[in-house]
């Protein structure tokens, strides 16, 4: 989504996974709605509320366990750890 908001033509700022939540939400500083409003906007019409620990031009984007982007991007799908190795000795792989 970071990718989707950069190429929008906002700052990429950090990126990071959060305990699961069931809603999406921007998160602005005072005087800042109007801007995270277009934010919501570019991401579906998600919902907005005020943090007054965010700096002027600062936002705070947290996705939901249902949110989907046009893509089909869902942020609960994403892929697990990938398999294990397989076992090998000098190449050839150990079969049981």
């Amino acid at each position: 989504m970071a990718d989707k908001l950069a190429a929008a033509g906002y700052q990429r700022g950090s990126v990071s996974n959060s305990a699961a939540r069931r809603t999406s939400t921007v998160y602005y500083g005072s005087g800042q709605r109007a801007q995270a409003e277009r934010i919501a906007e570019k991401l579906g019409g998600v919902a907005v509320a005020s943090d007054s620990s965010l700096e002027k031009d600062h936002f705070r984007v947290y996705l939901g366990q249902k949110y989907s982007d046009d893509s089909g991007v869902h942020p609960a799908a994403a892929p697990a750890d990938p398999p294990p190795a397989d076992i090998t000795a000098d190449g050839v792989t150990c079969v049981n």
